[in-house]
């Protein structure tokens, strides 16, 4: 997984891409995995979904958690980030069990 200043993993320079692939034609993907929850209370039921997920692992689950985007600002800002180190592919994941978040993600990134 791709990793960018700040979140798990550290670096952004690109050395943290642990995924990549070919496009039928030879273009080349590196794909990467964003959480997201927007709102006061889709943000507590993710952190904790996340904390609960991850939470074989240790301190990792709480360093996951803080990772979430929970803003419209902080997704357009990890859009730019991702992009600038090679993403072509981000999947945005909703961390609370609510279909607005999807709503909320087109608004927010509109």
């Amino acid at each position: 997984m791709l990793t960018l200043p700040g979140w798990p993993g550290g670096g952004g320079d690109g050395s943290g891409v642990g995924w990549r692939g070919v496009i039928r034609g030879g273009g080349r993907r590196e794909g990467s995995l964003a959480y997201l929850a927007l709102g006061d209370e889709a943000a507590r039921q993710g952190a904790e979904n996340l904390k609960h997920y991850y939470g074989f692992l240790g301190g990792y689950a709480q360093m996951v958690a803080d990772s979430m985007l929970t803003s419209g600002q902080a997704m357009r800002d990890a859009l730019r980030a991702f992009e600038a180190v090679g993403v072509t592919e981000l999947y945005m994941d909703p961390a609370a069990a609510s279909l607005d978040q999807v709503d909320r993600l087109a608004d927010a990134i509109a």
